[in-house]
């Protein structure tokens, strides 16, 4: 259902490009955060099509997460359709070395667990919006949107460490009898596993709400934008669905120059 919805909201937004006149063209740059909900190692795990190495599943057996990281730098092209206060933007994207890292403590204090995925994702992107009347270069605008993306050259590296104790009881002797005086000696041997599996190519997919403000300086166009939704991505071993919160500045060039306080061409 959830793909169905995305694929006709890009159907329906390209089926209003008619309406619509080409206004700016526009560039940006930013970091997302695209949250997995319920980030797990077994996810982690799953997604490379990997079952629970024998080696470690006592040390992820009552893990405790201690950190998660989910970071998506961004990079936009688009061209901006325009129909009075109304404007469509058509754009492509690109995230580079998407990173999600999950660590966790082991059942004992001395074992711990790293796991990171490494990727990238192209994809397109839809955005409706509603901009307020430039007054005086300023500009405030909202709306919502969706986009559609492939990842690939996706790979999972694990580091998986504990380690053992050794103890030995030492007792001193005096004079051919053994004194109440001992001494504990321990020793520890430490044991590494080490992950790096290739993960399959996955399809993504985002429904968004956003908003912003930008200001001209004749035909340049500076902004600053925010994002909030929810997406899903799924390759043919595990699918997930992602929390997106997402902050970036753009440049645009406007076929039209605003005025010092309206428009003219």
């Amino acid at each position: 259902m959830k793909y169905t919805l995305l694929l006709l909201s890009f159907f329906f937004a390209f089926s209003l490009q008619a309406q619509y006149k080409v206004a700016s063209f526009g560039l940006s740059a930013g970091v997302d955060e695209d949250r997995v909900q319920g980030l797990s190692n077994d996810y982690m795990l799953n997604s490379a099509g990997m079952a629970t190495p024998a080696e470690i599943a006592a040390t992820l057996e009552g893990a405790s997460v201690y950190s998660m990281i989910c970071e998506n730098p961004y990079f936009k092209a688009d061209v901006a359709l325009k129909n009075g206060d109304k404007e469509l933007r058509l754009g492509v994207y690109a995230i580079i070395n998407r990173i999600d890292a999950i660590s966790s403590y082991g059942s004992r204090s001395a074992e711990y667990v790293d796991l990171t995925s490494y990727g990238h994702e192209v994809g397109v992107e839809v955005a409706h919006l509603w901009r307020s009347n430039k007054l005086c270069g300023w500009s405030l605008y909202g709306g919502g949107g969706t986009q559609m993306g492939v990842g690939f050259g996706n790979y999972l590296h694990g580091s998986i460490s504990s380690s053992s104790t050794i103890e030995a009881l030492s007792f001193r002797q005096n004079g051919g009898t053994f004194t109440s005086s001992q001494t504990v000696q321990s020793g520890s041997r430490n044991y590494d596993y080490y992950i790096s599996e290739q993960v399959p190519a996955s399809l993504h997919g985002r429904a968004f709400a956003m908003g912003g403000a930008s200001f001209n300086i004749r035909r340049i166009e500076f902004s600053l934008e925010g994002r909030w939704g929810y997406g899903f991505r799924q390759n043919k071993h595990a699918g997930a669905i992602t929390n997106l919160r997402s902050i970036h500045g753009g440049i645009r060039y406007n076929l039209r120059r605003p005025g010092p306080c309206g428009d003219r061409g």
